[in-house]
Formats: structure tokens, sequence, C-alpha cells
């Protein structure tokens, strides 16, 4: 092999160099520019899970607001419920004490058509004792027992009204304050 020959190799071999170092500059420097935009991408992505962070810590403070408030719905709510026993309770006692006054005006009643009627017993034995003064006077005391009696009839009906009365005033007095503390 002669020199020219020789030196033909060696001037191949170096542009194959040259152009293997010139294609390494290029690919160094490709790799440069992707290592930037990668150490930007991190850069970003480190700044998007801070943020993601940030928002899952808000997230998890609002979450215990909102877990405290539950709490206290349900407290207000078992109050509420309360209350509306109460109330139940109260109007059922208000109910009760409405038969019994229904029951008291029936019987009431009762003593009145019973009042009449001896009312009009009592005039028919007036209309009797005209006829023999010794046995009018006689009717006239048992007028004046029975009138008393059917007075004190009456005024023991009229007490037991207003007693009756007076409580159901305070009946509907404690459920009207049942009602305002609601």
């Amino acid at each position: 092999m002669s020199i020219e020959e020789r030196v033909g190799k060696v001037e191949k071999r170096v542009k194959t160099v040259e152009e293997a170092i010139a294609l390494l500059s290029n690919l160094l420097a490709s790799h440069d520019d992707r290592l930037e935009d990668s150490v930007k991408d991190s850069e970003n992505l480190e700044a998007k899970m801070a943020a993601l962070i940030d928002a899952q810590i808000r997230t998890e403070d609002k979450m215990a607001d909102l877990e405290d408030k539950m709490a206290e719905l349900a407290k207000s709510q078992a109050r509420t419920d309360t209350k509306m026993a109460e109330l139940a309770e109260s109007q059922a006692r208000t109910d009760a004490k409405m038969v019994e006054l229904a029951e008291t005006q029936t019987t009431t009643d009762s003593r009145t058509a019973n009042l009449e009627d001896k009312m009009a017993k009592l005039a028919e034995a007036q209309a009797r004792t005209d006829a023999n003064t010794t046995n009018l006077e006689n009717k006239m005391t048992e007028l004046a027992e029975a009138q008393a009696i059917g007075e004190s009839r009456l005024q023991n009906t009229n007490n037991a009204l207003d007693k009756l009365l007076e409580a159901i005033k305070g009946a509907h007095q404690r459920i009207d304050q049942l009602e305002n503390q609601s």
C-alpha cells in the first residue's frame, strides 16, 4: 500500500471522526435542550404538586369544619326532636283535659236536666199542697231543702268547671311557652 493510499485512508478516517464528532455535538446539544425542557417540566410539576398539596390541606380544613357543623346540626335536630316530643306530650295532656271537660259538661247537663225535673216536680207538689196548708208547709220545707241541695250541687259544679277552665288555661299557656321556645 502506498503512502497516498494510506493518507487517503487516514483522511477518510479523520473525516469520519469529524462527522462522528459533529454528530455527537448535535446529539449533545439536543440532549441539553431536552434536559433543560425536562428541568422546566419538573419545576412546573413541583409547582403543581405544591398547589395540589395546598388545595388538599384547605379541603381537609373545610371537611373538618363541615364535620363540626354536621355535629352541631345533629345536636340541634336532637333538641328539636325533644321539644317536639314534649309538645306532643303536652298536647296529649290538653286533649285529656278536654275530654275530662266534655265529660264534666255532660255530667253538668245531666244534673241540670235532673234539676229541671225536680223543679217541675216541685211545681206539681206546690199545686197539690194548695189544698192542704199543713201539707203545704211540709212540702215547702222539702222544697227548700231540695233547692238548697240543688244550689249546692250547682255551686260545686260551677266550682269544678272554674277549676277545670283554670287548668285548661294553664295548659294553653304551657303550650304557648313550648311553641315560643321552639
